[in-house]
């Protein structure tokens, strides 16, 4: 597996179900210093936040790992920092250059080509009114 890595910036750590580090795989001694430094070592517990764009990305990228002709990612807003969700935006129209990409968002989205499709299947006062308990 060390060999496949050759000469990239990439590690691979194996976990168990506790987040224990019980083995990791290095390209470089680098990366094995780097790793060193945050204790990222065998027999320790690491655990990484994710920001929500970073969680949603991942879980684009791993939704899209077979390259699907169509490629339907929940909704914009999940991710709330605005200058974040202008990032998401940005990289879901890349990836709609070579397959299609659909999303919902209820705020819209502006100043990217995307193609806008009103469903009017309910109002927002409708909606309004059915998160009230009204009907």
């Amino acid at each position: 597996m060390v060999e496949e890595l050759g000469d990239t910036r990439f590690s691979i750590l194996l976990a168990d179900h506790s987040a224990r580090i019980v083995d990791r795989r290095l390209s470089s001694r680098v990366l094995h210093r780097h790793l060193d430094r945050v204790k990222a070592i065998p027999g320790a517990q690491y655990v990484e936040e994710l920001s929500e764009l970073d969680g949603l990305l991942l879980r684009i990228a791993l939704a899209n790992t077979g390259r699907p002709p169509l490629l339907v990612v929940g909704n914009l807003e999940q991710v709330t920092n605005d200058r974040h969700r202008d990032v998401l935006v940005t990289r879901l129209v890349e990836l709609g250059r070579t397959q299609t990409v659909v999303t919902a968002s209820v705020n819209g989205v502006h100043d990217h080509p995307v193609r806008h499709l009103e469903v009017p299947n309910a109002s927002r006062t409708e909606l309004a009114g059915v998160q009230e308990g009204g009907e």
